[in-house]
């Protein structure tokens, strides 16, 4: 009875060590669909932050744009609050007030422009700022997580090699045992005939 158990119980630990190594394949083959998830994702934050890279070239090349107009536009002003005090006492008054209060509203007007400038400015940096922190946190997060994946597939690998070293042990020696168990078994069986020949011989000496 014992002997039958432990038969069973041996076959039991090798179908598991056979199975290990499909086992082991499967979670590599997992480990590497994973991969391939993590470097596409990596792949597209690639191309989000050259999007970024375009969109704040743009904003800064508009930026300068706004920013020589309004240049521009003080240094006209300037010139016109010139011309408006040169033409003052050679024009009638009512010709240089309108002349001044046209030079009043484009200095108000300029002014709002600057400060409209002035505020998409700050809001255009502070969102490329947090934009790219985002980017490079995410960036960050997924080489961690590659980084991982790498680790364990490695792992992995050297997991699998030990499995299929020690399937090959235990296979070289469940059949070195089982080998022993077949030759203990001949000598068993030999001997079971032998102590029934020589039981029967007993009993003919004792019948004589």
């Amino acid at each position: 009875m014992g002997y039958g158990y432990k038969r069973r119980d041996t076959t039991d630990i090798v179908a598991v060590i056979e199975a290990l190594p499909e086992i082991i394949k499967t979670l590599y083959n997992g480990i590497s669909s994973l991969k391939v998830s993590v470097e596409m994702l990596s792949e597209r934050v690639s191309d989000l932050e050259k999007a970024l890279d375009s969109v704040a070239k743009l904003v800064d090349e508009k930026t300068i744009l706004l920013v020589n107009v309004s240049d521009e536009l003080k240094k006209r002003l300037e010139e016109v609050n010139v011309v408006s005090k040169e033409l003052s006492d050679k024009l009638p008054k009512n010709v240089t007030d309108i002349i001044g209060e046209f030079a009043t509203n484009l200095n108000k007007a300029v002014g709002k422009l600057e400060e409209m400038y002035s505020k998409m400015l700050d809001e255009l940096t502070l969102i490329k700022r947090s934009f790219g922190d985002q980017v490079a946190v995410t960036m960050e997060a997924v080489n961690e997580v590659k980084g991982d994946v790498l680790s364990l597939r490695s792992k992995v690998e050297e997991l699998g090699l030990t499995v299929n070293e020690l399937s090959s042990t235990v296979n070289r020696e469940l059949a070195e045992t089982m080998s022993k168990i077949h030759e203990l078994e001949l000598l068993v069986t030999d001997l079971s005939v032998r102590l029934a020949s020589l039981e029967k011989r007993i009993r003919q000496v004792s019948h004589e």
